[in-house]
């Protein structure tokens, strides 16, 4: 992962949702039908938030709307230059 920690077992008991410990927890609760939450949280490179994990709370799992923009928050903040190809984060947006 280029550097990044990586988790060797993943542990339930204490982190049930992502079996792991994340940085920026928030809970989303949308209005597709009462009690249908999203949980997120972010693994990060030092500083750097790198991926970011959205489980849909007791829901099937493929493509639920509210999650696409929660997709779009996290990766506008990326590119990538032409040229060099090398990664360019930016916090602004």
């Amino acid at each position: 992962m280029n550097g990044m920690p990586v988790v060797s077992e993943m542990d339930f008991e204490n982190h049930p949702l992502f079996g792991q410990p994340l940085r920026d927890r928030e809970t989303i609760r949308t209005h597709k039908g009462e009690g249908i939450v999203m949980e997120t949280g972010q693994l990060y490179k030092g500083d750097m938030p790198l991926i970011k994990l959205v489980a849909v709370v007791d829901y099937g799992h493929w493509n639920f709307i509210p999650a696409a923009r929660v997709a779009w928050d996290f990766f506008k903040h990326y590119r990538r230059d032409p040229e060099t190809k090398k990664l360019i984060y930016s916090a602004r947006f």
